[in-house]
């Protein structure tokens, strides 16, 4: 659960995958030959987790360089696997963004205070490709999901694609169960966020440039 990656670290990871793809002519689980911003965590985890951690059997984090110690999540991210990389990092990037005052214990409750350096929990990253039974058990109350959902103080926030494949993925239905009902269950105060990738002009105000913007969230409250 101390195992959260940052906006930085998932940069590093996009900047591989525009560098390689094209390259090495990935292809899909289909055989199909992917370009850089179809590429999801399945390829991901193909092309660039799995090799990367072959010798340290670790976690992708874990085994990062960039990463010195514990990076608890201040967010939990519920989402599945097929979104393209590049529109799950957009998503995150505009929650960063949108999250980023924190001049109140309101606002600190609220996950205020991000930056590129503050970390969320992704399960592709966090846990151990190589034993998933450490982190997927049968218990789901066990699993590594809801120990890093409480590491996160409960504060949840959904990747959705423009199909809403997330509501049919029964891991991601459990998240948003304990998400929705953290208050009752795990005794935190409810902060939940869905972000989705869509380019639009942001409304800045009189005398202010529209800002273009790669996606958008509703947020809890």
């Amino acid at each position: 659960e101390s195992r959260g990656v940052t906006i930085r670290q998932l940069r590093a990871v996009w900047a591989n995958v525009q560098r390689r793809c094209t390259d090495e002519k990935w292809t899909n689980r289909q055989g199909v030959l992917l370009k850089p911003e179809q590429v999801n965590l399945y390829d991901v985890n193909k092309y660039v987790i799995k090799p990367f951690t072959n010798t340290s059997q670790r976690s992708f984090v874990e085994s990062l360089p960039s990463t010195s110690g514990p990076q608890p999540p201040r967010w939990f991210i519920s989402h599945w696997w097929g979104e393209p990389v590049k529109d799950f990092l957009s998503c995150l990037e505009q929650h960063t963004r949108d999250f980023l005052w924190n001049k109140d214990d309101v606002q600190d409750a609220g996950g205020g205070g991000m930056t590129i350096d503050t970390p969320y929990w992704v399960c592709a990253y966090a846990n151990n490709q190589w034993h998933l039974t450490d982190d997927i058990t049968r218990d789901p109350s066990k699993s590594g999901f809801t120990k890093a959902l409480i590491a996160a103080n409960g504060r949840t926030v959904s990747i959705l694609d423009k199909e809403g494949t997330v509501f049919t993925r029964v891991w991601c239905v459990y998240e948003l169960y304990l998400a929705l009902l953290v208050e009752r269950k795990l005794g935190f105060p409810r902060v939940w966020a869905a972000y989705t990738a869509h380019k639009h002009l942001s409304k800045v105000g009189s005398g202010y440039n529209d800002e273009a913007l790669e996606a958008v969230g509703i947020v809890h409250g």
